[in-house]
């Protein structure tokens, strides 16, 4: 099915979501670094976006796709998906601290990576985890200290990730540092759902899928602390076919 729209109030038939998970937990513990306006309930946050996911399936009949699940089969059923998911977790995991203990640690995770589910490795997407591992006295005894880095805290806003639109799908480059990751993983899911990527914004373009709104016979697109002129012009020349953009 291609991926396209013209219009914001244009029938919904599938849309991809993401229901916020531990990474939230670790988000409220500093709201306003985390890019969250106030602190709030974790389980009313998820309550409520479960409600979303269950009136936009069962009321208006519209294909929801669970990004961390989506990933998860596609991964435990094609082999190449899979390959993909480790090869990017790894590339995320860190490792600190004493060299024998590191080595070890390394060693072992590498002999394990066939018996792990793929669970494990869309959460080291999520939380980018470094393992700082000390010698203690005593047999086996080790001082293990695991930092989430910059942990993908808003991961759940999946608008702002990419815009669809009358071209298909552009991928965005977050101007905060708390999000700059985000688009890896959605970009992941598009590519692993065959969906075709227009254009991928590049450095030193900022841009944000929720600053942009199609309005059928012209389009908005929000130009400011999110979306620099950089992005702005690739999104132009690349992103989508209006002829008519108002920048706001």
């Amino acid at each position: 099915m291609a991926t396209r729209v013209r219009a914001e109030w244009d029938r919904l038939r599938r849309l991809a979501v993401h229901r916020p998970g531990m990474e939230m937990w670790l988000g409220l513990l500093a709201p306003r670094a985390s890019l969250y306006e106030r602190a709030f309930s974790r389980y009313e946050a998820r309550r409520e976006h479960e409600r979303l996911e269950y009136a936009r399936t069962h009321e208006f009949k519209v294909e929801v796709v669970r990004l961390k699940e989506k990933l998860l089969d596609l991964a435990d059923r094609k082999p190449e998906v899979r390959e993909k998911l480790i090869a990017l977790a790894l590339r995320d995991l860190k490792y600190a601290g004493n060299p024998n203990r590191v080595d070890q640690a390394q060693k072992q995770l590498k002999e394990s990576l066939p018996l792990l589910d793929s669970g494990q490795f869309f959460y080291m997407l999520i939380f980018h985890p470094e393992l700082e591992l000390e010698e203690e006295e005593g047999a086996r005894a080790v001082d293990v200290r695991v930092t989430a880095r910059q942990p993908l805290t808003n991961l759940y806003f999946m608008r702002d990730q990419q815009a669809t639109t009358d071209r298909g799908i552009f991928l965005s480059r977050m101007s905060k540092p708390q999000r700059r990751e985000e688009p890896i993983i959605t970009r992941f899911l598009w590519e692993s759902l065959s969906e075709t990527i227009v254009h991928e914004t590049e450095a030193p373009g900022t841009f944000e899928g929720g600053d942009f709104m199609p309005m059928k016979d012209f389009a908005l697109l929000g130009l400011g602390d999110r979306t620099n002129a950089s992005g702005v012009r690739q999104f132009l020349e690349h992103g989508l076919g209006f002829k008519e953009v108002a920048l706001v």
